[in-house]
C-alpha cells in the first residue's frame, strides 16, 4: 500500500505507461476485440450513437463550424476535385497565370465578394479558365448575348470560347 500522494502518482504513472506499452504492442489483438464486440453489441451502439447525436446537435455543429474553418483548404481541395478534376494547386497555378484576374473582363479577385469560379466545358468537362461570377453566368448556354453591352467584352467572351472549342 502506498505510504503518500506521490507514491499514487507513481502507481499511476506506472499504470499509464505499462497500458500504453500494452496497447502498442496488441494493436492486432485489441482491434479483435473491438471488432467482435461491436459485431455483438451492433444494435447498441447504433442507438447509443443516434441517442448521442440527437441531444448534442449543438456541440456537433459547433465542432463542424471548427473543423471547417481549420481546414477550409481541405474542403475546397475536395470540391475543385469531384467538380472539374482538378487539385488546389492547379486553381492556384491558373489564378497565377491570369494574376488573379477574370480571364475576359479582367476584373481582380481582389475587387469580388468571392472568389474566381472555374469555367469548364460543359460538353467535354475541359477547364478552361476562371472567371467572375458575372462572366461565368453569361457564357452559360444562350447567355452569351449578354455581353453585347460592351463590345470589348462581347469579342473578348466570343474569342474566349472559340479558342477553347477548337
Amino acid at each position: 500500500m502506498p505510504d503518500n500522494e506521490t507514491d499514487i502518482l507513481t502507481v499511476k504513472e506506472k499504470k499509464a505507461v505499462y497500458n500504453k506499452l500494452y496497447r502498442a504492442t496488441h494493436k492486432d489483438k485489441i482491434a479483435e476485440l473491438k471488432k467482435r464486440w461491436y459485431v455483438e453489441n451492433k444494435e447498441k451502439v447504433v442507438t447509443n450513437k443516434k441517442l448521442w447525436s440527437e441531444t448534442n446537435k449543438e456541440h456537433i455543429s459547433e465542432c463542424y463550424k471548427l473543423w471547417s474553418v481549420k481546414n477550409r483548404n481541405k474542403i475546397r481541395s475536395k470540391i475543385l476535385k469531384y467538380r472539374y478534376g482538378i487539385t488546389l494547386n492547379d486553381y492556384n497555378k491558373m489564378f497565377a497565370e491570369q494574376n488573379g484576374c477574370c480571364k475576359i473582363c479582367n476584373i481582380h479577385a481582389s475587387e469580388l465578394n468571392v472568389p474566381l469560379q472555374v469555367d469548364h466545358s460543359h460538353s467535354s468537362g475541359e477547364v478552361r479558365g476562371l472567371l467572375c461570377g458575372l462572366c461565368n453566368s453569361r457564357l452559360g448556354e444562350c447567355n452569351i448575348g449578354r455581353f453585347k453591352h460592351s463590345d470589348l467584352l462581347y469579342s473578348k467572351a466570343l474569342g474566349y470560347i472559340t479558342l477553347y472549342n477548337n
